[in-house]
């Protein structure tokens, strides 16, 4: 396994050369030589450098019907995107200059919304803007966002298994999401995915995944979700995905496509940190903005009042602290 993988950092990798590395590393020592390989490899592509992801939190409800049988979100009640207008310019004033602007997915569209929100965004604020609402835009608005300060596309698979996905989405469409995936490949914007690893998908469909997602020139960024059980939903019995699953994978990915940002779920535990950039993720969900009667700061958690209804918090000082902990001299950069 150590000559493979030596010849994969120099001169790329194919899909039953992936395939075989990653059934390999379940056994543990094997996973230790991946992660060695990914984490030499990420560090000479992007060096030391960790990007911070800023979402905005679910402004728009999500219409899909039914549900996707794993998740509850549909339940909550969307963020008051006034309250988290006010918070969007003290983000320049912390150095950041991104952000990923989220909210449910709407088979019928929500481009007339979209366009508004980031509208709105413009006009308080000199900030790249990143979207993320499943398929909800047309070609036409995809369009016009790149012409309103909107620098990248999330497309989330979740699984690439038509099956599978069709079991765990009934009222999502795996090609209309395809569909935006090569819309912002034609128009030239940075595409945003999120891959969920747990849903029942072989170790082959999550490698023919990557590598679907591979052949995306535009393709920048890649998130890597673990299933985890949600109580009330259909697959509220099902087992979590387990976090070594989500290590390996993350290495592979490395291995898979060098130069672009991987990062785990925002809800990654702390303890998981180390890991996941051991195995060669570049990207961390680290700061958000909250509406005051939500926030509950967890310990090493900094808020960042911004008015009486609304703060940011930053996950930074626990992120530095995982990680120099392990040696590294990170450097956190949100451009």
């Amino acid at each position: 396994m150590i000559d493979s993988l030596e010849i994969c950092t120099e001169t790329g990798i194919d899909r039953d050369t992936a395939l075989r590395i990653y059934q390999e590393a379940k056994e543990p020592i094997k996973t230790l030589e991946l992660f060695k390989a990914a984490y030499q490899l990420k560090s000479r592509v992007l060096g030391n450098r960790v990007d911070i992801i800023v979402p905005s939190g679910v402004i728009l409800k999500c219409k899909l019907n039914p549900p996707c049988r794993y998740c509850s979100a549909f339940k909550h009640k969307p963020r008051n995107f006034d309250a988290i207008l006010q918070a969007i310019p003290a983000l320049s004033r912390l150095g950041i200059n991104k952000l990923l602007l989220v909210g449910g997915a709407n088979m019928e569209g929500y481009d007339e919304e979209i366009i508004e929100l980031v509208g709105a965004i413009n006009r308080v604020a000199s900030i790249k803007i990143e979207i993320n609402f499943g398929a909800s835009l047309s070609r036409e608005t995809v369009q016009c966002l790149k012409k309103m300060n909107v620098i990248g596309i999330t497309s989330s698979l979740e699984v690439l298994n038509e099956q599978i996905f069709n079991h765990a989405k009934p009222g999502d469409s795996l090609e209309q999401r395809k569909g935006l995936l090569q819309i912002a490949e034609d128009e030239g914007l940075s595409i945003r995915s999120f891959m969920m690893l747990g849903l029942g998908e072989t170790d082959q469909d999550r490698i023919e995944h990557l590598f679907y997602l591979k052949s995306f020139k535009q393709m920048k960024h890649l998130v890597l979700t673990s299933f985890t059980p949600s109580k009330g939903t259909p697959y509220g019995d099902r087992l979590p995905c387990p976090g070594w699953d989500v290590a390996r994978t993350i290495a592979i990915a490395r291995l898979i496509m060098p130069d672009i940002s991987i990062a785990s779920a925002h809800n990654t535990g702390l303890s998981d940190i180390p890991l996941w950039y051991m195995a060669g993720g570049s990207e961390c969900f680290g700061v958000k903005i909250l509406e005051t009667h939500d926030l509950k700061l967890k310990p090493g958690e900094e808020l960042i009042p911004v008015t009486s209804e609304v703060g940011i918090i930053s996950r930074l000082p626990i992120i530095k602290n995982q990680l120099q902990g392990m040696g590294c001299m990170a450097v956190f950069n949100c451009s």
